[in-house]
């Protein structure tokens, strides 16, 4: 039986199709919006991350230099340390020439 174009039937199908395209879009669209609400989190967490990775940059870059002021210190230390060893030996030098010219 073939039914005229228009037909109370025709209506209904497309009416029931409409529906269900439009439940389709109505859950697409709640879908979209999860995923940026997602993308979003990702986004500010990247950016946490990256803050923290250039703390961590810079932390290191400070450590490195406050290593190289300490070795530095350390050096000056020895440096110093020989000339007072240095000063050291020719104050006694000094002290056992004048109780040598004190002996006589």
């Amino acid at each position: 039986v073939q039914r005229p174009p228009g037909s109370d039937q025709d209506v209904k199908y497309g009416r029931t199709e409409v529906e269900k395209l439009l439940a389709q879009r109505k859950t697409l669209s709640g879908a979209v919006r999860t995923l940026q609400a997602q993308k979003a989190k990702l986004i500010d967490a990247c950016k946490a991350l990256q803050k923290k990775a250039d703390e961590s940059v810079t932390t290191q870059e400070s450590l490195l230099q406050r290593i190289a002021q300490l070795q530095s210190v350390g050096l000056e230390n020895e440096q110093l340390k020989q000339q007072v060893q240095n000063l050291q030996r020719g104050l006694d030098r000094l002290r056992a020439e004048q109780d040598a010219q004190a002996r006589r």
